[in-house]
Order: C-alpha cells, then sequence, then structure tokens
C-alpha cells in the first residue's frame, strides 16, 4: 500500500473514533441530566401484586415507594387510612401507583355487577324478544311474572299436552342486558330492544326458572310495583280456552275514586236514575159500630156493638159489645155508624094483638058471611 493511501486511512479512523466518544459522552451526560431528581421525593402506594377488580385493599397486598414529586400521579394515594378497605374499580398490576379514581369509596360495594347483587340472590339472565320482553318497555328495577310455555313437541319431562304456568310472581328485574340502572335523563328516552333480561331470585327460584327455560318458552308479564298480592293460579290448558268467555276486568282495571267522595258526574247520574213510587199510605178502616138504646120501663141503657168479620155487606154473625171511648180521645173510630135517638120518654107501647076469644069470634064471623 502507498504510503499516502496509508496515512489517509489512518486519519480516516482517527476521525471516526473521535466523533463517536464524542457522541457517547454527550449521550451519557443527556442520561444523567434526565435521572438526576429535579426536587424532594414522595411516598406513595402501589400494588405489591396484582388485584382484582373489586377486590378489598388490605396492608399485605401494598407496600409504599418513594417517587419523584414530578412523577407522582395524579391522585395517587400514600395514607393507609386512605386505601385500607376500599374495592378496586378495576384490576391492579404489580408495582402500579394506587389511585383515587381506580378505588370505590368506603362503605360502597362497589359499581361491579357482582356487587350488586343483594345477600341471599342470584342474578338469572332469560333470554327474551319482543313479545316475551314486555316490547321492550321493561326496566331494571321493575316488577314481573315469570309464566311457562310449555309444548308437547319439545318431548320431554311428561309433557302431553300445550299449557301455560305462572311459575314465579312479584320478581324484581336485575338487569336489562348489561344496563343495572337507568339515569333519571334517560328514563323513558328510548326502547332498550332488551335479548337478555336478568331476574333477581333465591337460589331455588333460579333453579326453577333455569329448568323452565329448557322445557318451554319463557314470557315475563309486568305488574305494578304497588301490588305485592300473590296469586295461585292454575296452569292453563288448550282445553280451558273453549270453557267459556272469561269475564270482563272492566270494574278493576280503573282505580276506584275515593271512599265517601261522590262526584259531579255520580251526582248527576243519580238524578237521571228512576226514584221508587212511595207505597200508598194505609187507611185504616173504621170497625162497623153501631149504637143500641134498651128500655127497660122508664129506664134506659146504651151500647156500642161491633159487627164481627163477616158481618158487612148484609151477612149475619155475632156483635160485640165494646167500650165506649177513653175520656178525653175523639178517636173517630169509637163513634157508631148509627147515631142514637135524641128522647127522653121510651116510646109508645105498640098495639097489643087481640084476645084470643074475640079473635075466634071474628073468625066465626068471617066464615059465616063466606058461606051466605
Amino acid at each position: 500500500m502507498r504510503p499516502k493511501s496509508l496515512a489517509l486511512l489512518v486519519l480516516a479512523l482517527g476521525c471516526g473514533l473521535v466523533a463517536s466518544i464524542g457522541i457517547t459522552q454527550v449521550m451519557a451526560n443527556r442520561d444523567a441530566k434526565s435521572d438526576a431528581p429535579t426536587g424532594d421525593s414522595q411516598a406513595v402506594f402501589v400494588a405489591m401484586e396484582s388485584i382484582p377488580m373489586g377486590e378489598v385493599l388490605t396492608p399485605q397486598v401494598l407496600r409504599l415507594e418513594n417517587w419523584p414529586k414530578d412523577k407522582v400521579p395524579s391522585g395517587a394515594l400514600s395514607k393507609i387510612e386512605d386505601v385500607e378497605g376500599r374495592r378496586s374499580r378495576t384490576r391492579l398490576y404489580e408495582g402500579e401507583p394506587i389511585l383515587e379514581n381506580k378505588l370505590y369509596g368506603k362503605g360502597d360495594s362497589g359499581g361491579g355487577v357482582a356487587m350488586r347483587i343483594p345477600k341471599g340472590y342470584r342474578a338469572v339472565p332469560v333470554k327474551v324478544d319482543d313479545v316475551s320482553g314486555g316490547a321492550d318497555m321493561i326496566l331494571p328495577g321493575d316488577r314481573v311474572d315469570v309464566v311457562v310455555y310449555l309444548s308437547p313437541k319439545r318431548g320431554s319431562a311428561g309433557i302431553t299436552e300445550a299449557s301455560t304456568q305462572t311459575l314465579l310472581e312479584d320478581i324484581k328485574v336485575f338487569a336489562v342486558d348489561s344496563t343495572v340502572e337507568i339515569d333519571s335523563t334517560e328514563a323513558g328516552s328510548e326502547p332498550m330492544n332488551a335479548k337478555t333480561i336478568s331476574l333477581q331470585v333465591t337460589p331455588e327460584q333460579a333453579a326453577k326458572l333455569t329448568l323452565a327455560s329448557q322445557l318451554g318458552k319463557i314470557i315475563l308479564v309486568m305488574r305494578s310495583p304497588d301490588d305485592p298480592d300473590i296469586v295461585k293460579t292454575k296452569p292453563v290448558s288448550a282445553a280451558d280456552l273453549f270453557h267459556g268467555m272469561a269475564a270482563s276486568n272492566r270494574d278493576t282495571e280503573e282505580p276506584k275514586p275515593d271512599a265517601g267522595k261522590d262526584t259531579v258526574s255520580d251526582w248527576l247520574s243519580k238524578l237521571q236514575q228512576p226514584q221508587p213510587a212511595e207505597a200508598p199510605a194505609v187507611i185504616a178502616e173504621k170497625p162497623d159500630i153501631w149504637g143500641v138504646r134498651i128500655w127497660s120501663g122508664p129506664e134506659s141503657k146504651d151500647l156500642i156493638l161491633q159487627a164481627n168479620a163477616g158481618n158487612s155487606g148484609g151477612n149475619t154473625g155475632a156483635w160485640t159489645i165494646v167500650e165506649k171511648s177513653p175520656e178525653g180521645d175523639s178517636d173517630a173510630r169509637y163513634e157508631p155508624t148509627g147515631a142514637l135517638p135524641e128522647m127522653d120518654q121510651p116510646p109508645a107501647d105498640p098495639p097489643q094483638p087481640p084476645a084470643a076469644e074475640e079473635q075466634e069470634q071474628e073468625d066465626q064471623a068471617a066464615d059465616d058471611q063466606t058461606e051466605k
């Protein structure tokens, strides 16, 4: 190799070496500046291990670490009383700082679905469509009855005819699809078009509901939240549909007005109703009473006789002597029908019949006259 070419090669290698050393020193100084603390450090709690969502935080799963203040995230917690006993909203990974917005408040069971189920209950989802799901009117918190339709075509469990049966009554709707709670601004805004409705039931009811969903079709029937009464109903088969028309529910469909308060329409209806005719007054029939005066020589005696039943109209019967009206009583019932004559002396003696001998002589004279 020529000396000139060798010198140029050595010079190039030297320049490259100097450049690489300079770049290395510049990068090292930059990293040192970035790693140097710019202020005081702050202790924050971090997770010692992965913590599932909804888990209660305890000192055993936490540790304190010193972090530079300029690198401490907003909302990081550094006091044990601010962390202990609270539940995590999301999964926390090992080494992750514990932040306020990733924890539920103390005493809060959490916003997770499982945390909202009361103790002793289960949330069982039921597959629904537009009809079986109440035409998209059912919302979380509503009350429903669960009716199952069984068809013999499904072929098992001894089902011999089509029938329906009310399986459960007054059941609370836990969730509609994934919605557990409806905000007041969202209620009634749009139909939810639910595919599944979760019901809050006891373990025994959950077993019945699961079996019924496999044997037949589940239909949810909405009911009033103010109607907690349980009605025992019998299964309905196809034969029951033709045993007669059911009576109308018109009387119970509308709420009845308060008892004792008549509305204007009620008052008008009463005026239009025909009033019952008054019964004629019963007039007591005046008895058939007659006055009789009996003379015995110069003395007389007045009697009042009342005809017994059957004497009127010319019929004969017994007469009853009645007492006069009590003193001071002007009752017309005691006024005799026939007034007594006003006379102080007895009537003249009636003509006496002729003596027997005189009568015989008159008869003989009459006979003689006839013979002549």
